[in-house]
């Protein structure tokens, strides 16, 4: 886990013990099976892994999960329609307030993104099931204003039910679960 913030020894291992319990948690996914990438997250069906810091007044967010969370397959696209749901969804992720928005009053201003996944790239053969990976990064005028960032990427994901979400800031660190039904982090 990328820790940006200063923290005790003692909040470190906070984190370490949370992240292997989310981790732990995150490995069946509902198909009878599981998947490991060796990556921070496990690859699992309905449902994604986030990070979030705040140093200064850079805001980073880190979502993975698998793409079956966003698109309904993750495999590479077997028909036109698979194909138009993928270019859609690229085009999609270019846009960070599809996946996160920060509090208005935080004046906060996307300074990177970045979108990852092995079917993004189909002149190399997908091996086995794909993962979304996204890094944002923001320049907030006023990171003190940064009372919540919603997580929109919940009620746009086809099939995303939960992220389990880390956060590590000036106010301190904490592990929460957003839903669709509540998928704002609130920070203060």
């Amino acid at each position: 886990m990328r820790v940006l913030a200063k923290s005790s020894c003692l909040g470190r291992l906070v984190l370490v013990a949370v992240s292997l319990s989310v981790s732990s948690l995150a490995l069946a996914d509902g198909h009878g099976h599981s998947h490991s990438r060796g990556q921070a997250h496990a690859h699992a069906h309905g449902q994604a892994a986030a990070e979030v810091s705040l140093q200064g007044k850079v805001l980073k967010v880190e979502i993975r999960g698998a793409m079956d969370n966003f698109l309904s397959f993750e495999h590479a696209p077997k028909t036109d329609a698979q194909r138009a749901q993928l270019r859609a969804l690229q085009d999609q992720l270019k846009n960070a307030a599809w996946l996160v928005v920060p509090a208005a009053q935080a004046q906060c201003k996307v300074t990177a993104l970045k979108a990852q996944s092995a079917l993004f790239d189909l002149s190399k053969p997908v091996k086995g099931h794909a993962d979304l990976d996204v890094d944002l990064a923001f320049e907030c005028d006023q990171p003190s204003a940064l009372t919540s960032i919603r997580f929109t990427s919940l009620n746009k994901g086809r099939r995303m039910k939960k992220l389990m979400v880390e956060y590590v800031g000036p106010a301190g660190q904490k592990a929460v679960t957003l839903t669709q039904s509540k998928p704002v982090l609130e920070l203060k």
